[in-house]
């Protein structure tokens, strides 16, 4: 709304700072500095000035002229405001809508924003200079909708009138040099030092996205008024405090100088404070981090944080650590002040327990066999605070033993689930569990197999030696938790070449918890993973590991949407390399695989895959070198379930696949040098099982398939060298199955029904 006057004064005046009755000022956010143009300058009302209109924004003076003195300019502007119309204060109630307040701030934003963006700019006659009555260019405007209709003297005087109509006190400006002019509005504000004026400053850089909030200031008196000016060209605004319009002289023509009203600031908004401390369940004497820096202020910003942890002791930073030294219940409490002075509290009850002990077991040889001496050692178990005064092992056969260190055997082969209590001096308990695969001894040269329709090879190759235990002289150790996401690998290599690394990738978790281990010496390289996620968008483990001879091996582990309890270790040393993990899950898609690559053509693959459980068991072991072997043991409830495992390539390998409406699936398969068996368990509900081995000479192949309802009680097939068996026992009614051998050299079958 730009009024574009030719204005010659006919009594000149030097401007000059030292006459200037108000200085024009930028509230930044530095405070106010002189913004270097748009100083007021008194003059006397006999001045007189020539108004000459140009037919064109830019072009030179042409039509008419005019020449009045500056005191009729502002009695014809006091009149058009034409304050007490009815019309004008109809509209200036309305467009506060429910904003409640004396001449709130708001309120008078609410009015300009509406005239900005409402406005239909309109020029005067051709050759005269007019200014219209407030109500009359309100009406015009209403008929097409919009705010206003004229040019910017005229939204000077509506705009002066509407904030009047609420209570506020308004001013209009003539801004003007010899190639053009220009009227706006100001309102006041009130005095520049009180705290109110500096409030509603914050409040409007902050609400418009403004970095200035331009404003005069009186020097005699420190009155503060607010530029409310408006124009669309380049180098305007559209927010209360825009720049000055810039020009030679600038002259208040309409001013209530005598009944000026302050306006009132909106209420400060209280500072929010919020924190958040790790570890969730701190222990004594363990570091907890505190850290406030989601606190905020909504209008304006925080200058102090003070932290009372509910022990005597206090902090004034954002982030801090506190250690608590004894157990007990502490109210942890967070003040933040902000730059008003108002505060805002949080209280969190953090819990401090004393700190468990850690049973920390192991057991060798690592595939021990029926009626073989295991020993299982607790003697890494810790206390932090103290010492472990008692052991205690069930060894899930039935024994029980009270030692750090014992020697045990089991006399039948299967699963076992060892578990180790450790007690300390203050009486607390902590238990771990070791999952033990106990396999069948090695048959004797020569003897005949339970069931078997051949003799075993008179000269089978000799029994070998496990691979060394993970235990090195330059062992490295962590523990890390949190929340969120997370991607770490860790690693580690010997002078040998020997190499092992594992790694863990976590998206979104509301909390995990995980210890990796390094070992090395001279002979090998190992590196293990132990952890626990709940509620993870995407968990992946992985590990591998390469010997000094090339040779590697890697697992990895998936789940997405659940929550998983972990373990996983890679060795690689002089006598080849074993990778090994134990997976207890819930969630969507698990998948889980072992590999290891060898010489003269040996791969070993170890798979698994379930789409969905409630509960997923799963151990998975290859190893290559001295000893090459896998097995796969499964256990999951839940349905429906769909799982798939198959370990082995080439000229031994074994598969099963289960789809379970609902209730128990258990699988178990192995191969090593002299066999390849897998036994099945425990199907209930509707179900279909299928299962194939083939023997290490690809002679003999065994397959079972079952559909129906009820339950599976043991299916299981052993292939030795050119033997291949299997047994079945089930209860299921009704039932389809088939069953049988095949010898693929003779070319024959034979089909039994059991």
């Amino acid at each position: 709304m730009r009024l574009y006057l030719v204005i010659w004064i006919i009594l000149l005046i030097s401007v000059h700072p030292s006459l200037c009755s108000e200085i024009a000022y930028a509230f930044g956010p530095d405070g106010l500095k002189p913004a270097g143009q748009g100083n007021l300058t008194d003059y006397k009302g006999t001045d007189k000035v020539s108004f000459t209109v140009s037919d064109s924004t830019k072009g030179p003076a042409t039509s008419y002229q005019s020449h009045r003195t500056v005191d009729s300019i502002k009695q014809e502007i006091n009149r058009k405001v034409d304050k007490g119309n009815e019309l004008v204060r109809n509209e200036g109630l309305r467009l506060v809508g429910k904003k409640s307040g004396a001449q709130r701030i708001d309120q008078i934003c609410s009015i300009y924003d509406y005239m900005v963006s409402n406005w239909t700019f309109v020029s005067d006659w051709s050759g005269l200079e007019v200014f219209q009555y407030s109500n009359y260019t309100l009406r015009k405007g209403n008929e097409v909708g919009s705010s206003g209709k004229g040019d910017c003297d005229d939204f000077s005087i509506l705009l002066a009138s509407l904030i009047e109509s609420i209570g506020g006190t308004p001013r209009i400006i003539f801004a003007y040099s010899p190639t053009g002019g220009h009227a706006y509005t100001e309102v006041y504000l009130g005095k520049s030092n009180s705290k109110e004026a500096e409030r509603m400053l914050r409040w409007l850089r902050s609400s418009y996205g403004a970095n200035e909030v331009n404003v005069h200031v009186d020097p005699g008196n420190d009155d503060l008024w607010l530029n409310m000016d408006w124009w669309k060209d380049a180098g305007g605004e559209k927010h209360p405090g825009g720049p000055f319009y810039k020009a030679t002289v600038q002259i208040p023509v309409y001013s209530q100088e005598n009944s000026k009203a302050p306006l009132t600031a909106i209420e400060n908004l209280l500072p929010i404070a919020l924190f958040r401390y790790d570890p969730f369940q701190p222990e004594v004497d363990e570091v907890v981090s505190f850290n406030a820096s989601q606190s905020n202020d909504p209008d304006g910003k925080i200058v102090d944080y003070e932290w009372d942890f509910g022990d005597g002791d206090t902090s004034h930073r954002s982030f801090c650590q506190h250690i608590y030294s004894s157990v007990g219940k502490f109210q942890a409490n967070l003040t933040v002040t902000d730059n008003e002075g108002d505060k805002g509290t949080k209280t969190v009850k953090i819990d401090v327990k004393e700190p468990h002990p850690e049973a920390i077991g192991t057991y060798s040889p690592g595939e021990p066999r029926v009626g073989e001496d295991i020993t299982f050692d607790a003697s890494h178990s810790k206390d932090k605070r103290g010492q472990i005064t008692e052991y205690r092992w069930d060894f899930d056969d039935g024994n029980t033993g009270n030692k750090a260190r014992m020697k045990h055997s089991y006399v039948d082969s299967g699963t076992y689930d060892a578990k180790l209590t450790v007690i300390n001096d203050r009486g607390l308990q902590n238990a771990s569990i070791l999952t033990i695969i106990v396999k069948q001894s090695v048959p004797i040269r020569g003897q005949l197999t339970d069931n078997s329709t051949s003799s075993v090879p008179s000269n089978p190759p000799e029994p070998v030696n496990q691979l060394p235990a993970f235990v090195g002289t330059t062992p490295h150790s962590e523990k890390v938790s949190g929340i969120g996401s997370l991607k770490k690998d860790y690693y580690i290599k010997n002078k040998a070449n020997d190499y092992a690394k594992v790694s863990v990738d976590i998206k979104n978790a509301i909390y995990y918890e995980y210890r990796y281990n390094t070992y090395s010496d001279e002979i090998q390289c190992a590196a293990d993973l132990d952890l626990v996620v709940a509620h993870a968008e995407s968990i992946t483990c992985y590990g591998e590991a390469k010997n000094r001879d090339g040779i590697p091996t890697n697992i990895t582990a998936s789940i997405t949407n659940g929550n998983i309890t972990y373990k996983n270790s890679v060795l690689a040393s002089n006598q080849g390399v074993q990778a090994s993990q134990n997976i207890e899950a819930i969630g969507d898609n698990i998948g889980a695989v072992c590999s290891a690559l060898g010489d003269n053509n040996i791969n070993l693959m170890n798979i698994i895959g379930a789409e969905i459980s409630e509960r997923f068991q799963s151990i998975q072991r290859v190893s290559i070198g001295r000893d090459t072997s896998t097995y796969n043991w499964i256990k999951a409830i839940t349905g429906p379930l769909k799982v798939s495992s198959s370990i082995g390539e080439g000229d031994r390998k074994l598969s099963t696949t289960a789809d379970v409406a609902a209730g128990v699936v258990y699988i178990a398969q192995t191969i090593n040098p002299f066999e390849a068996s897998q036994e099945s368990s425990g199907v209930t509900g509707g179900a279909t099982f299928d299962t194939s081995i083939t023997n290490s000479d690809k002679k003999k192949i065994g397959a079972y398939t079952t559909v129906g309802s009820g339950s599976l009680n043991d299916l299981s097939q052993l292939a030795a060298w050119n033997t291949a068996r299997y047994r079945v026992e089930y209860e299921y009614m009704p039932v389809a199955y088939q069953t049988g051998i095949y010898d693929m050299n003779i070319n024959s079958s034979k089909i039994e029904g059991i």
